[in-house]
């Protein structure tokens, strides 16, 4: 019998540059394997090579799989299983309903499998007869996995109240990957503050440019902004995306000469650190909004939508951030327009915002809660 414990963690993901899950998978596998246990990630090709060497330095293994997870691709997924024979099966970015894993999980009883649920978006209401169903659904898939790990309270209780998954096998975990706060998002020190107030406003849009993401909700109010302070105000839309050239057109349109769009910027928090503002603007209901915790920790200040879990990550204290009604271009106006005009209201929401990022959303307490998920189940399924 064997004394070392397995994780094999398949991830519907393709590595890239160097932000926030690749950071978070470099971490887990080094914690992993300083634990005492193997370690192997099945990845979607191409995997870079900075990537994979860094994983195989610090004793970890990849195996290169194909997705979409069907007939054909989970029996090569339960060959890989039968080879390496791991205690432990996680999956992320993979439906907790997807049936093929959940025939691979009746095929290896003694694997635990546990899920990362990172996925967005609110459950329709349905028919009674629909809910039923949804019902049965969500108590059969319960049966097959022994944890589930929600990336934020909002998750959680939308797959416990929507989805009908056991809340006693449901945790949350919140997605602090890549917010390593010593080395990416540095203290702003007085004479960044300084320089800051000395030029214009500078508020930034990261993300998709996309419908959903508000971007044009942002630019509607922020020609709003500009009509009505005299303080010279300026805004960074990055990001790439099929709105593009209707953003810019909108822009040309309204004579927004003060909007920048640099398209798609690798580091973001170098971005972030010459922010004022970060605004947050999505129309539907994010998981996490990742982009806000990187705020946050940059010192800026941030204003988000009421959209999912955007107003938990801000918090409940109004200190740590501003929320405004999702697709309300009058009330993003409002609070956009307060923050201009404040600058010591700024910097107290940026010192906050710091200091929560710090308490919840870092990756060392990400990583330390993976790990115990890992300790648990491994435990249970032993007694």
């Amino acid at each position: 019998m064997r004394s070392e414990k397995t994780i094999l963690q398949v991830l519907h993901f393709i590595p890239r540059n160097k932000r926030s899950m690749e950071l978070f998978l470099l971490r887990l596998n080094k914690e992993i394997v300083q634990n005492g246990w193997s370690h192997i990630l099945v990845l979607e090709p191409p995997v870079p090579y900075w990537f994979r060497n860094e994983i195989e330095k610090d004793g970890g293994s990849i195996v290169l799989f194909s997705f979409p997870l069907r007939f054909t691709s989970a029996v090569s997924l339960l060959r890989i299983l039968i080879k390496h024979q791991p205690d432990v099966l996680h999956a992320h970015f993979i439906s907790p309903f997807n049936p093929w894993i959940h025939l691979i999980k009746k095929i290896s009883p003694g694997c635990c499998l546990i899920y990362t649920d990172h996925s967005s978006g609110n459950i329709r209401k349905k028919s009674a007869i629909s809910e039923y169903i949804s019902f049965v659904r969500g108590k059969l898939a319960s049966m097959s996995f022994n944890r589930l790990i929600a990336v934020s309270d909002y998750v959680a209780e939308r797959d416990i109240k929507q989805a009908h998954l056991s809340g006693r096998k449901v945790i949350r975990i919140y997605n602090g990957n890549g917010i390593d706060i010593e080395s990416r998002f540095p203290v702003r020190s007085s004479e960044d503050e300084d320089y800051r107030e000395s030029g214009p406003v500078r508020v930034t849009f990261v993300g998709r440019l996309i419908r959903k993401k508000g971007v044009m909700t942002l630019l509607r109010a922020f020609k709003q902004v500009r009509q009505t302070v005299t303080i010279p105000v300026e805004l960074v839309i990055a990001g790439k995306g099929p709105m593009e050239s209707e953003l810019r057109s909108y822009c040309s349109k309204e004579g927004l000469t003060d909007v920048e769009f640099p398209g798609y910027v690798s580091d973001i928090a170098d971005l972030f650190s010459r922010a004022d503002i970060v605004v947050v603007p999505s129309e539907w209901d994010e998981a996490f909004g990742f982009t806000v915790v990187e705020g946050m920790a940059a010192g800026a200040a941030v204003l988000g939508s009421d959209a999912g879990g955007i107003p938990e990550i801000l918090g409940c204290r109004p200190e740590a951030g501003l929320v405004f009604k999702r697709g309300n271009e009058g009330d993003l106006a409002c609070k956009l327009r307060q923050l201009v005009e404040n600058p010591s209201l700024r910097q107290a929401l940026g010192r906050s915002a710091r200091e929560r990022v710090e308490a919840f959303f870092t990756l060392d307490s990400m990583v330390r809660g993976y790990l115990e998920v890992y300790r648990n189940v491994l435990l249970s399924n032993q007694i």
